[in-house]
């Protein structure tokens, strides 16, 4: 057996006893780390400094937001001229095109 195959099947065995032996390191000592670094005040500044990250990452998609809702705006605007000049058509082309006899003016839809 050569030494190269005899790595290759070996080295994953290793690899999960080294990550087994760290996590067991961290899991001891994670618990006793962490109140210290509340008691400390350090946890504070780590969450301010990643919520400083966060909110500069986030001012991209604010801007992307704000542009959508002024097309969003603009659209729903556009649509009610749209519909609104549709319907004053069909008004004054109903009163146009239906009088009668009688000068009732339009008929009801169900006369």
């Amino acid at each position: 057996m050569n030494l190269t195959r005899f790595w290759g099947l070996i080295r994953p065995m290793l690899h999960w006893i080294v990550m087994a032996i760290i996590v067991f390191m961290f899991w001891q000592a994670l618990p006793m780390d962490m109140l210290g670094m509340i008691i400390a005040g350090d946890v504070a500044t780590y969450f301010e400094i990643a919520a400083a990250v966060w909110l500069v990452a986030q001012v991209t998609r604010l801007r992307w937001a704000f542009a959508y809702a002024r097309h969003i705006v603009r659209r729903h605007v556009r649509r009610a001229r749209v519909r609104a000049r549709r319907v004053a058509r069909r008004i004054s082309s109903a009163r146009a095109s239906s009088a009668d006899d009688d000068g009732r003016g339009f008929r009801p839809a169900y006369a």
